[in-house]
């Protein structure tokens, strides 16, 4: 809940490449990767053009220099926020393709954003492996060990200084634990965004891409970890359950485990 309340996301990078002036189409596809400011729905998204035949900063320069040769422009480069120190590009596409990438905003994220909006402690993301029998085996083992520990936790109790203080705008009362679990394929072409981001949240998942991956979700769209494979057990899911329904030992976000995703 304080997360939720108090951690601004990090804002990911789009850097549009192009070669000379954008035609009017081109500036209203790229004005389309990001919800205008005064939208009632932004995204923690920063949109930059970047003339390949002008003069470029060091970071554009580089970044450019890891692009295909043959890379059909103009071209969408995706970055993770600088804080997480993640360098390798999310996701490279041409600008008549950021329409079906759905950069900012897709159906799973919208749902997830939904259930945290309304309260619940965490939302875990299932992402299959393409195996049925074990993801079907990893999503029965996460809810069934989630519906246990809906049972045994139980959130720490607020005082009136912890209210007082602006810890959280809600009273004990207003506090629910909860959890839900949401199934995402890696096929899932309106999610092609959210996987990338998921599976390049920590360098090492792509080497992992044939088991099942779970991710737990909270706050304003902040990753905690991946559970992979044999890793989604029951003593792993419940070591990340408690710490995420726990009081909150430190308060600044970059000192605590997780990534924040495009919302």
């Amino acid at each position: 809940r304080y997360a939720l309340e108090h951690w601004e996301a990090d804002p990911y990078q789009a850097l549009v490449f192009h070669r000379g002036a954008l035609t009017p189409g081109q500036q209203a596809l790229v004005r389309a990767l990001k919800p205008p400011a005064d939208a009632v729905e932004t995204a923690n998204l920063s949109v930059t053009t970047v003339d390949v035949s002008a003069e470029m900063s060091p970071d554009h320069a580089a970044a450019w220099k890891e692009q295909p040769l043959d890379a059909m422009l103009p071209r969408v480069v995706l970055r993770y926020p600088r804080g997480t120190g993640l360098r390798a590009d999310l996701a490279a596409f041409p600008l008549n393709d950021a329409a079906a990438w759905k950069v900012a905003d897709s159906p799973v994220r919208q749902e997830v954003m939904n259930r945290l909006g309304e309260g619940q402690s965490a939302v875990w993301l299932l992402l299959e492996s393409g195996d049925k029998a074990a993801d079907d085996a990893a999503e029965k083992l996460l809810n069934e060990r989630l519906d246990y520990l809906l049972g045994v936790l139980s959130l720490p109790r607020l005082d009136a200084q912890d209210i007082a203080n602006g810890l959280v705008s809600v009273g004990q009362d207003d506090l629910r634990l909860d959890f839900s679990v949401i199934r995402l394929s890696r096929r899932n072409q309106d999610e092609r965004t959210l996987v990338a981001m998921l599976m390049g949240s920590e360098e090492d998942l792509h080497g992992l891409a044939g088991q099942p991956m779970v991710f737990p979700v909270f706050g304003r769209g902040r990753a905690l970890y991946a559970l992979v494979g044999k890793g989604i057990a029951p003593e792993t899911i419940e070591e990340a359950a408690t710490f995420l329904i726990g009081k909150c030992s430190c308060q600044v976000k970059e000192q605590n485990p997780g990534i924040d995703l495009l919302f």
